[in-house]
Parts: C-alpha cells; structure tokens; sequence
C-alpha cells in the first residue's frame, strides 16, 4: 500500500508552489473562500530513504556546505 505525506499552504503562501513541485509535491485541490488553501501530496519516502537523506544532511552540515545547495547545483 503506498503512502502520502499531505501538506496545505495558505494562498498567501503561493509563492511556494514552484519550488514544492520540483520536491515532488503535487497539487490535490484547491479550497474556495476567505481562508482558501492549497492542498499538496506526494508519495511518502521508505524509512531507509527518509534515514539516508538525513545522514546526507548532517554529514554535509557538519562539514560547512548548506544540502539546500546541493540540489541547487545539479539543476
């Protein structure tokens, strides 16, 4: 069975979507009104990929280089 990370921004957030789209974020739905949300999910990481990203990060953390970074780079 697969699994889904859910997340929600308000409209004031917008802004976001392009860079939560090249995370792998999807758009689900849109909520009308006053308090309108976007409503994003993306299938959820294994746990051993969720454990190799962070080791990933702490080990480049420690040594002085941003992970944000990294992806930029390869883009």
């Amino acid at each position: 069975m697969e699994r889904w990370e859910h997340l929600m921004l308000s409209r004031a957030e917008a802004a976001r979507l392009p860079e939560l789209g090249r995370q792998g974020w999807r758009l689900a739905a849109v909520s009308d009104g006053p308090d309108g949300a976007f409503h994003l999910q993306r299938p959820a990481l294994s746990f051993r990929e969720r454990i190799t990203l962070e080791q990933q990060a702490r080990y480049l953390t420690a040594r002085g280089v941003d992970p944000a970074a990294i992806g930029e780079e390869s883009r």
